[in-house]
């Protein structure tokens, strides 16, 4: 994992992002254009 993908991640960690799903749809709501690699890693690791 690059340093700017940890970062776009860190980003997201915020108080109402309790679970893998928020997380999921927070890094789809900031990062739109990477939605289909977003969905590809949380399905692969089962989320």
């Amino acid at each position: 994992m690059d340093i700017e993908v940890e970062k776009q991640i860190y980003d997201c960690l915020i108080p109402d992002v309790t679970s893998h799903d928020l997380l999921k749809q927070k890094l789809i709501e900031m990062y739109p254009n990477k939605e289909r690699p977003i969905k590809g890693i949380f399905e692969y690791y089962g989320f």
